[in-house]
């Protein structure tokens, strides 16, 4: 019959590897997660030179605003169905304070550069702001991510409006892939509101 000590030290000798094959699995998952989609990244749905009508106004706008849309139609940011594709127009200009007030007027715009992007977002945290970046790592089990904000940014230009800065379309996820926002998406977002000529 084995003495006790000799069966503590086989103990201590299994419960010593299976630390190591934690270690191990751990340091295996660190180094695969830097290989996980070795293809190339998704280009936008919009790519630079195409063109954007905006067939509506919208007046009385403080500076650094936001026009959110959904469905075609011109909603409070507050109204948006966060699961649905959604579109926000930003208008902004750095020569003037938070007092500044501009107006979007119905144009012509260029698409000069557009880019895609995603970030992740803990709607569970209150005291958390409303999005981190997508290099925060969420293991499993800890602190995972509620969803994932996919979103394709779309820079405009126009001599006549230089503060209407960008149209950003947004599509959320509940894991990491493709889901950025596809362009069939972002024209029922914006409805007849707003235009993209690719």
């Amino acid at each position: 019959m084995p003495d006790v000590e000799s069966t503590l030290v086989a103990f201590q000798v299994i419960v010593m590897n299976l630390r190591i094959s934690r270690l191990l699995l751990l340091t295996l998952a660190i180094a695969l997660s830097g290989c996980g989609y070795t293809s190339k990244p998704t280009p936008p749905a919009v790519k630079p030179g195409a063109s954007l009508q905006i067939n509506r106004g919208f007046d009385a706008l403080p500076n650094g605003s936001y026009i959110y849309f959904q469905n075609g139609a011109n909603l409070p940011r507050r109204q948006l169905d966060k699961w649905s594709a959604y579109c926000a127009l930003y208008v902004y200009n750095s020569e003037f304070g938070a007092d500044y007030v501009t107006s979007v007027q119905p144009g012509r715009f260029q698409v000069s550069r557009s880019l895609n992007g995603r970030e992740v977002v803990d709607s569970r945290d209150q005291n958390l702001s409303d999005t981190r970046l997508a290099g925060l790592v969420s293991w499993p089990g800890y602190d995972l991510p509620s969803y994932i904000l996919y979103h394709t940014r779309l820079y405009l230009w126009s001599a006549v409006q230089p503060d209407v800065k960008n149209l950003t379309c947004f599509q959320r996820a509940g894991n990491y892939g493709d889901y950025y926002p596809r362009f069939e998406q972002m024209k029922t977002a914006l409805g007849d509101l707003i235009q993209i000529n690719r």
